[in-house]
């Protein structure tokens, strides 16, 4: 698999069905940022299906007539964000 840095960019790190894990490492601060959202609908993160910096599902109102993501999803997207922001090394579950 090849490596992905991140480095004062985003940078995608896994595919869980439609969401996608992001990090990103600040070269200054050497702050570790992650998260995840749905790209399908716009290429700025803040204007897409994500979870807020709480776990919770930020929708825009756009979107609001959509079906709610399903729980086993977001609760495996959640796992995977626990796991981007407590190690350096994050070990896919899926192939991207």
């Amino acid at each position: 698999m090849p490596a992905r840095s991140g480095l004062d960019e985003f940078t995608v790190l896994d595919k869980i069905e439609e969401w996608i894990i992001e990090r990103k490492i600040d070269s200054e601060t050497q702050e570790q940022y992650c998260r995840a959202s749905i790209p399908n609908f716009y290429s700025w993160f803040g204007d897409r299906i994500r979870l807020n910096p709480n776990g919770e599902t930020v929708i825009p109102t756009e979107f609001i007539h959509l079906p709610y993501p399903k729980t086993t999803v977001l609760n495996k997207v959640k796992e995977a964000l626990k796991l981007c922001r407590s190690s350096l090394i994050y070990q896919s579950q899926n192939s991207i």
